[in-house]
């Protein structure tokens, strides 16, 4: 028995019909008959005994292309997909450290999650307790570090002093590592230092425009962070050429109009220069929706109206990576004092600690396990049921395992699962006329 693939979708928008197929993330433009034939076998469950020679025909190609499949074939691709997904998150042979040098900041954003958390700068005896706990990965080939905070270049000596001695290591190599930075603290001193040390991506946010930007993000004094963060943008795509610089335009009900604005002056500013920009969507969770959070349907519309605008938007991937780093037997989240996270949410609250570099015991057995277990969603029937799980996270994994062991309702899905079946044909659509056309 042959059935149509639950990872293809037919629809049609006006005389244009297509078939999506989320397992090689392409599309297919069928003629009306072939429409309606493909329908009539999604209707009906499967194939039907009785066919012309050229619907035998048709049918062959169907299967050729798998779309239409044995109904053992998806749930075979979807464990394939799990088993190379557990191999990437049980690999010990690559390093990947989120490391907080500081909770500090010198930024004043009210809503800040790094707010009420422990002040201090990792000493040295922390520092070296780092390289010790790289040293002590004997599988380990390569290291991987991102630099978080609060503000990581408050602790700039902190970085150079970790950074020099990543360098010294002799049997793991430093391959990459960037930065999340507010953008304010540019200066001589970080320039000479990712100098010697190349960095390879920066993320810096703007929330919004000027106006709306400096009444979220703005310093002990009260004073805006805009224009500052614009001067270092321009430095930084000037004097580290080779830096990724990454514009996170965070994007709510109360700014969104702004996003088109904000791209547009970055356009214009940093044409030619390695500065990329992308909207960093602000939705509430199930039961702490507010007017300021998008819905999910504010997000469709958002991105509808900035594909109109002609906006670069970033379509489906075939086989999104499942996870996060909070999801890999080899990464770890290091706070000041050395003590270990599986998420960078979860820095400074005691609670979701897991254990310190200073010993090689787990602390927090059940949030590991759940991280470890859970936290892909490849484990998810809803997900692995899904038309669009070939190309879906399956959602941030914090959220998930929040979901789990607190009974939280955080929304795992893509909006488009959430919302009406128009909204997912449209973004489809959409996708087929900038792939296809």
């Amino acid at each position: 028995m042959f059935v149509l693939s639950r990872f293809c979708k037919v629809f049609s928008r006006g005389d244009v019909f297509l078939l999506y197929n989320s397992k090689r993330n392409n599309f297919y433009e069928l003629s009306r008959d072939a429409y309606e034939f493909i329908q009539s076998i999604q209707n009906e469950g499967s194939i039907s005994d009785s066919h012309s020679e050229d619907e035998k025909e048709f049918i062959e190609l169907l299967k050729e292309k798998e779309i239409l499949v044995n109904p053992l074939a998806d749930d075979a691709y979807v464990d394939d997909i799990v088993i190379a997904r557990n191999t990437m998150s049980y690999s010990r042979t690559n390093i990947s450290l989120t490391i907080a040098p500081t909770l500090m900041c010198n930024l004043r954003c009210p809503y800040c999650f790094e707010q009420n958390k422990p002040i201090g700068i990792m000493d040295d005896n922390t520092a070296d307790g780092v390289v010790e706990f790289i040293r002590n990965q004997d599988a380990a080939k390569t290291l991987n570090v991102t630099w978080f905070g609060g503000e990581p270049l408050i602790c700039t000596d902190r970085i150079d002093y970790l950074l020099e001695r990543f360098n010294r290591l002799e049997d793991i190599s430093l391959i990459n590592h960037s930065i999340v930075t507010n953008g304010t603290l540019i200066d001589d001193k970080v320039i000479s230092l990712f100098r010697e040390y190349p960095l390879n991506d920066m993320q810096i946010t703007l929330d919004g425009n000027e106006c709306h930007h400096n009444k979220k993000r703005f310093h002990a004094d009260g004073s805006g962070s805009f224009d500052e963060i614009m001067c270092n943008i321009e430095r930084i795509s000037t004097e580290l050429p080779e830096v990724k610089l990454s514009i996170r335009i965070n994007v709510d009900n109360s700014n969104f109009r702004d996003y088109s604005e904000v791209a547009d002056l970055l356009d214009s500013k940093f044409e030619g220069k390695n500065v990329s920009y992308y909207p960093g969507i602000l939705i509430a969770n199930k039961g702490c929706e507010s007017e300021t959070f998008f819905t999910s349907r504010d997000y469709v519309e958002f991105m509808r109206l900035l594909r109109q605008s002609g906006k670069s938007i970033s379509y489906p991937t075939h086989h999104a990576n499942k996870g996060c780093c909070a999801t890999g037997i080899a990464s770890h989240v290091i706070g000041p004092r050395g003590e270990l996270y599986r998420c960078w949410e979860h820095v400074g609250v005691p609670q979701n600690e897991i254990g310190s570099i200073f010993d090689n015991k787990i602390t927090n057995p059940r949030l590991f396990r759940a991280f470890m277990l859970h936290g892909t969603g490849v484990d998810d029937n809803n997900c692995r049921n899904c038309l669009l799980f070939p190309i879906c996270s399956c959602g941030c994994p914090n959220k998930r395992v929040d979901n789990l062991l607190n009974g939280s309702k955080n929304d795992l899905c893509s909006v488009y699962k959430n919302n009406d079946e128009g909204a997912l044909e449209d973004m489809l659509y959409e996708y087929y006329l900038q792939t296809v056309k």
